[in-house]
């Protein structure tokens, strides 16, 4: 409820806050990357990245978090920092999806070489993966 509170959110989904009291304190995965989405919305950009940093000291493998960062870094003329967010996010959780993520965000940054260049980051580390699979299951 604080949270809601504190984001000037009256109402309060009494299902959510429920779901919270039965986590007795444990990190729950998404709590602070949907707080900072709704703040970044709310245009609270220092107060969005506050959220999305804690979101991603608990859950660093949240390509979701990294990719909203990266885009309220880029939104606020921090582009190193951005692509700084966006390598990291395909290092950290090198699956298709983050792949997908970082070349739309390279695109949507107007960076369509570095677009291309996850894309084909991507092609190669996912048919390496599927090649050592393969290789593991002949075994």
């Amino acid at each position: 409820r604080v949270i809601f509170m504190r984001l000037g959110i009256p109402k309060v989904d009494e299902q959510a806050i429920a779901e919270i009291d039965r986590s007795k304190g444990s990190k729950m995965a998404d709590l602070h990357f949907y707080t900072a989405d709704t703040l970044g919305r709310l245009d609270r950009h220092p107060e969005a990245e506050q959220e999305f940093t804690e979101e991603l000291k608990w859950f660093p493998q949240n390509s979701r978090a990294r990719g909203g960062l990266a885009r309220l870094y880029q939104s606020s003329g921090r582009g190193n920092e951005a692509g700084q967010m966006l390598t990291e996010m395909v290092q950290i959780s090198p699956t298709p999806d983050t792949f997908a993520l970082a070349a739309r965000l390279w695109t949507m940054f107007g960076n369509r070489e570095q677009a291309a260049a996850v894309r084909a980051e991507a092609r190669r580390a996912l048919t390496e993966a599927a090649a050592s699979s393969h290789r593991a299951a002949r075994r």
